[in-house]
């Protein structure tokens, strides 16, 4: 009996062609489901990430908004340096340069030719321009009292005859607690700070609101110096308003204001940033790719029929309405969109939300529709 010999045939060509092409339709297959599932999950990521900035954004923005008028803020606005020779001053400048309008900052709002802060000041499509059909964004100011630093509590007075450097004097006896030291480091008076003074002269108040150049001294008293020309140009000599009609007043208070501008810049690398300044302080980034930023007012005028104007735009002020009539402000649009694109593009996050300004004399007595 002969050995069986065994089969040496293998895989014909055809076979080969045939599992091969199976093999990578299956590994392609792998390869898209994988690559669905990683760009899913970029995307959630991307989404969680954004809602997370876009909200820490929109919380600060809440909060100072809501905080306009407080502290005691006059509820009328203050009347600025105004005047023949009198440059009109600046808000949205520091010492590094101004930011909205095209970087050359904003005059603040005129009431009978005479310059005012207010508590809310709009500044509608006064921002950078992102997209030229929807134009150029807005900025918006809100203005309050510091209640940390109390300058009240301290003597102020001009040593000199030109009101550009004030004595600050703890009184005796020492207020308990007693207020923060005006230098301090952390708390005190900062260059570009803003300072709201008033003061009895003649028998009528006067106010003047001036820029912080120098703080000097560890101890009572402290010398703050508020050199011309300033970043604001607040701190200008002669008009009405200034320091100058302080000059010879009694009964001197100052107090730290904030007044903060929220803004949209771009980067020179094209990122729209959302910008916070305090003051004449330099500003501080919020949230990169910002994308738009838009406002909306409610205004209450019982002189008026009907008195309340709804959702405008620039509270009105370009036919002659007065930031004082705010009485609530809308974030129309707070967009973020993602830094950078996947499979579909770029993603983008909006946010709303009204907020009332509880001391700007909220009044719910709308008309009925």
């Amino acid at each position: 009996m002969q050995p069986r010999k065994s089969s040496s045939r293998g895989f014909t060509l055809a076979e080969m062609m045939l599992s091969l092409a199976l093999g990578v339709v299956v590994v392609g297959v792998a390869v898209e489901m994988f690559s669905h599932a990683m760009s899913g999950t970029f995307s959630v990521s991307q989404q969680a990430e954004m809602q997370q900035d876009l909200r820490a954004a929109e919380n600060m923005m809440v909060k100072d908004i809501s905080m306009a008028g407080a502290g005691g803020f006059n509820s009328g606005g203050v009347p600025l340096v105004s005047g023949s020779g009198v440059t009109a001053p600046l808000y949205g400048c520091s010492s590094i340069g101004c930011g909205p309008n095209n970087k050359t900052g904003l005059t603040f709002p005129t009431n009978s030719a005479v310059n005012y802060l207010y508590a809310i000041t709009p500044g509608y499509r006064k921002g950078a321009t992102l997209n030229s059909t929807k134009g150029a964004t807005d900025v918006i100011t809100v203005t309050y009292v510091d209640t940390t630093l109390a300058l009240n509590q301290y003597l102020m007075t001009f040593p000199n005859a030109a009101p550009t450097t004030a004595l600050f004097t703890m009184p005796v006896p020492t207020p308990i607690p007693a207020p923060i030291p005006v230098s301090d480091s952390g708390t005190g008076l900062q260059l570009g700070d803003f300072v709201l003074i008033s003061s009895s002269v003649g028998g009528s108040t006067a106010y003047a609101v001036a820029e912080v150049s120098t703080v000097s001294g560890v101890a009572s008293p402290y010398t703050v110096q508020f050199n011309t020309p300033s970043n604001s140009k607040l701190n200008q000599l002669g008009g009405a308003y200034g320091l100058t009609a302080l000059v010879g007043g009694t009964n001197m208070t100052a107090r730290r204001i904030w007044v903060i501008t929220y803004y949209i810049d771009v980067k020179t690398d094209g990122t729209p940033v959302l910008m916070r300044q305090v003051n004449a302080r330099i500003p501080i980034a919020v949230s990169e790719n910002i994308s738009d930023l838009r406002f909306l007012y409610d205004t209450y005028d019982d002189t008026k029929n009907p008195p309340t104007q709804i959702n405008t735009i620039d509270a009105n002020l370009s036919t002659g309405g007065s930031p004082n009539l705010i009485r609530k402000i809308t974030i129309q649009h707070l967009t973020l969109r993602s830094p950078l694109a996947h499979s579909d593009g770029y993603q983008a996050m909006d946010v709303q939300t009204s907020i009332s300004a509880r001391n700007l004399g909220y009044s719910d007595r709308y008309p009925v529709q």
